[in-house]
């Protein structure tokens, strides 16, 4: 669906193969679960925030509770996507995040 919406797509089956993307390749949005094995989705942004600034993250969680956490913490660095979700939804938020990297880009510097 979203290479159908001209989304360029990255695919990585860790969040080490991930962060070793976001190293090589300029990656605008970061769409990534909480739960995964090994690091989880908030460890991937954080690790990914020192590689690429630009990037910005979308944390995909079914966890409702934790994602009011989320918005309570005024340090969060990324969008929230709570499971589940309609196509519409993603979509939305895809382009909420890629308009803010363009933003982040245009900076230079991110600054929390």
């Amino acid at each position: 669906m979203l290479e159908e919406l001209d989304y360029e797509i990255s695919l990585a089956s860790s969040g080490e193969e991930a962060i070793e993307i976001l190293g090589r390749q300029t990656i605008n949005v970061l769409c990534t679960d909480f739960q995964m094995p090994g690091m989880n989705g908030i460890e991937l942004m954080q690790q990914a925030e020192t590689v690429s600034p630009s990037t910005v993250g979308v944390l995909v969680t079914g966890y409702p509770d934790f994602a009011s956490d989320c918005n309570a913490d005024q340090h969060a660095q990324y969008l929230l996507l709570l499971k589940p979700f309609k196509p519409d939804d993603m979509v939305r938020i895809l382009g909420q995040a890629v308009r803010f990297s363009k933003i982040r880009g245009s900076l230079g510097t991110v600054g929390a």
